[in-house]
């Protein structure tokens, strides 16, 4: 995996390797995250999904509530979670989200996007954030495995800011 022309390298080790830029052909507003990461641990494919699902708020200090709403099959569900506010001017971000995950030859697929926003009202307190589409491979290659995503998100400059400040980037 390798930076477009028209991406922002953030990261590039090794082990993890992230790219961001601003604006796609759905719309130039939009957040675009590209990643990958590989371990050199042994790490179960179930148990590497729930850390960036279930148990995300343990380690995500930018996730403020985390919970399933619904499973209306056993490989999909619908998220809830809300991240801190972007500024002290600024409200929280709520997203709902459908979670679909499948293996196929031994490889592990995650899909995800936004729920239509009237299926669920907006919290109080809460602006509603948009995942456009979010995508993710989890795999092994050459001895290792190896994780890779591509995210669309509507996001503000400020909240990206915020994560800047907070350590999550170069």
């Amino acid at each position: 995996m390798q930076a477009d022309a028209d991406e922002i390298e953030l990261v590039n080790t090794p082990e993890l390797k992230l790219w961001v830029k601003w604006g796609s052909i759905l719309n130039p507003n939009y957040l675009v995250v590209k990643g990958k990461y590989i371990f050199t641990g042994n790490i179960k494919p179930e148990d590497f999904t729930s850390l960036l699902n279930e148990k995300r708020i343990q380690w995500d200090h930018n996730i403020i509530q985390y919970e399933i709403l619904k499973r209306p099959q056993p490989n999909m569900q619908i998220v809830h979670y809300i991240t801190e506010a972007p500024s002290a001017f600024a409200f929280p971000t709520e997203y709902i989200e459908k979670h679909i995950r499948f293996v196929h030859d031994s490889v592990h697929y995650a899909y995800c996007s936004s729920v239509p926003h009237n299926a669920f009202p907006t919290k109080e307190g809460c602006t509603r954030g948009t995942t456009v589409f979010a995508g993710s491979v989890l795999k092994r290659e050459g001895g290792v495995t190896a994780y890779s995503s591509f995210s669309q998100v509507q996001l503000n400059v400020w909240a990206w800011i915020k994560v800047g400040e907070q350590g999550w980037s170069c």
